[in-house]
């Protein structure tokens, strides 16, 4: 005959307590998992906007500063939007150097704002 006292195994309330660390180490995984996904979501789309920003100012810099002071577009998921200021006023603005701001919106409705000084020809 043997006795409850020497039966082996766990209890009801050891094994509650590891299936309560069991899960809390789970929700914790799982959340940081989520977020190294999200920061390697933006990361790609901040890599994507540079990208075309460079590919655009670039494409712009061989144009006339007074066809490119207020331009917009869209290219693939991406909108962007220039807006130029010219230093100058009068007939000097025309051909002169102008601040602009280049502003890029993402598909998740991020913006991305760039700011550049260009000189046109004189």
């Amino acid at each position: 005959m043997s006795s409850i006292d020497n039966a082996e195994g766990f209890t009801l309330l050891e094994t509650l307590i590891a299936f309560l660390i069991l899960s809390l180490a789970l929700g914790i995984s799982v959340q940081t998992i989520a977020l190294a996904s999200k920061g390697f979501s933006v990361a790609r789309e901040r890599r994507e906007v540079m990208r075309f920003a460079d590919a655009l100012l670039a494409m712009e810099a061989t144009q006339p500063v007074e066809v490119v002071r207020k331009s917009n577009g869209r290219m693939g998921t991406l909108t962007w939007t220039r807006r130029g200021v010219p230093v100058a006023t009068g007939e000097r603005a025309k051909d002169g150097a102008d601040f602009s701001v280049l502003t890029i919106k993402s598909i998740s409705g991020r913006e991305y704002r760039y700011l550049s000084f260009r000189i046109g020809a004189r």
